[in-house]
């Protein structure tokens, strides 16, 4: 059809038609992507913050055991200790394997409802740590357990902790941290403690050995939660082995009542005498706590790797233990036997560090005060890869008996730093050495991520100084 002027209505109104017709298509495909990449950063956010809740009670845990595990060592009362009460309390709950039910252990639910029907939760002994009130010193305060509260629901969002009687009224109102520190719900999270079968082990403390494995507790800290329109629930858990000093039972050669370990005295009128002895322990494999307390809390004692001869300094540091006061130096194949990991031997040397960053093999650079290792190498290949949730590096390449220290153990020593002697040299970082004019050393708790703890010399002081695995630092054993 034309108008007078010959213009076609017809074609113009299909046109117009088509038009609408491709701009609905491409508006409805970006608020697809929109609501897509919105529901996946939801996603992420939700795990995100409830990784974040598993690493506080995995932290708060950690802390409860070392807590105690220093005030055994260290206070004259150990059985009155601030943290005495609450580390029985939750080693007394613990359950054995075979008194836990599959779904807790492995983890597999259809629903996250099943977790909370019934007495589940309840029969397994399940519990939540109030890291707010972990300085009240009380077990009811810090210690909730399923059968004791109604606190453990099942979340309508994600996992995690909520604090503050307002938060009763209002489920996005959290109390005053510093007002109310109550818990007054845990939801879609839980604690369940996991016991050793065998309770004691008895460790040889004559010179022969003393290393020997503590019970343990393993704790699996669990997640569960459904996504943004889903219908298969998300779950994420890590489960956390901490030792129980009261397991060890040490007896040394004067007998097991002794009030703490000896060693003889060849002359009784010299107590450093055996410290001189030509039968004296001069391998670090060899050396115990009771010959560094004796010998090594004066000056620096020279002790050899069996593995490779080199020699190491070290000395016995009041407050924190027995210390490798010079650099791990052992380079190329270094085998299980006389070492802290088992099984294979493991080629630290095969690749520099000049090389560049590498998270996922070992690397190595010998330099001026030792060598430095990536962490790959530091844990003899056992943490590898952008990232991992094991808190703790159970095995690594100190000499047997010994072990890459803490976040504790690093924190312990840092007022004593004319004793550890830092050493100035910098540490390997995308292939180059860079801060020299600092010092740094691996520890072995998990910082976060990809990332794990260390010691750092900086302007004239020892300080928290960890990094990316990938880095080359160097390492200083402590004695187990």
């Amino acid at each position: 059809m034309r108008n007078r002027l010959g213009v076609k209505f017809g074609d113009t109104l299909i046109e117009v038609t088509l038009a609408i017709g491709i701009f609905s298509l491409i508006a409805v495909g970006v608020v697809s992507v929109v609501s897509g990449s919105t529901s996946r950063a939801q996603v992420a956010l939700e795990q995100t913050l409830t990784r974040e809740e598993i690493d506080a009670q995995a932290e708060a845990l950690r802390f409860i055991q070392s807590s105690y595990v220093n005030s055994k060592t260290f206070s004259e009362d150990p059985d009155n200790s601030d943290y005495t009460d609450i580390w029985h309390t939750i080693t007394a709950h613990a359950k054995t394997k075979l008194q836990i039910t599959d779904d807790i252990l492995k983890f597999q639910p259809t629903t996250c409802d099943e977790l909370y029907e019934g007495n589940n939760l309840s029969n397994q002994s399940a519990f939540i740590i109030n890291t707010r009130r972990l300085s009240s010193l009380r077990t009811e305060d810090v210690v909730i357990y399923a059968k004791d509260s109604k606190v453990f629901n099942k979340t309508s969002t994600y996992p995690h902790v909520i604090y503050g009687a307002s938060a009763d009224n209002d489920p996005l109102l959290e109390g005053d941290m510093d007002a109310d520190s109550s818990l007054t719900r845990a939801e879609g999270i839980y604690i369940v403690a996991v016991k050793d079968p065998d309770s004691t082990n008895v460790v040889n403390g004559d010179d022969s050995s003393i290393s020997k494995t503590a019970a343990y507790y393993d704790f699996y800290i669990r997640a569960c939660w459904y996504r943004p329109g889903a219908e298969i629930p998300t779950t994420i858990s890590t489960v956390m082995r901490l030792y129980d000093p009261d397991a060890i039972e040490v007896v040394w050669p004067d007998g097991p009542d002794d009030p703490e370990p000896v060693i003889p005295d060849d002359d009784p009128e010299d107590p450093m005498a055996i410290c001189r002895a030509t039968n004296r322990p001069q391998t670090l494999q060899e050396y115990n706590s009771a010959y560094c307390k004796r010998c090594a809390a004066s000056e620096a004692v020279s002790l050899t790797d069996k593995r490779d001869d080199k020699s190491y300094t070290v000395r016995y540091i009041e407050g924190s233990g027995c210390w490798m006061t010079s650099n791990l130096a052992i380079t190329g194949e270094i085998h299980a036997e006389f070492s802290n990991f088992s099984g294979r031997a493991i080629n630290v040397s095969e690749h520099d560090l000049t090389e560049g960053d590498s998270m996922t093999e070992p690397r190595s650079h010998a330099g001026a005060g030792g060598v430095y290792y990536n962490f790959a190498a530091a844990s003899a290949g056992t943490i590898t890869g952008d990232r991992n949730e094991t808190n703790e590096t159970a095995s690594d390449i100190c000499p047997k008996g010994w072990k890459i220290p803490s976040l504790l153990q690093g924190q312990s020593v840092m007022s004593n730093m004319a004793l550890y002697g830092p050493t100035v040299t910098g540490r390997y970082i995308g292939g180059s050495l860079v801060d020299t004019g600092e010092g740094y050393w691996w520890g072995s708790s998990r910082e976060s991520g990809a990332g794990r703890v260390g010691l750092a010399y900086k302007n004239g002081g020892l300080t928290n100084g960890g990094g990316k695995r990938a880095y080359g630092y160097y390492i200083r054993c402590i004695m187990k």
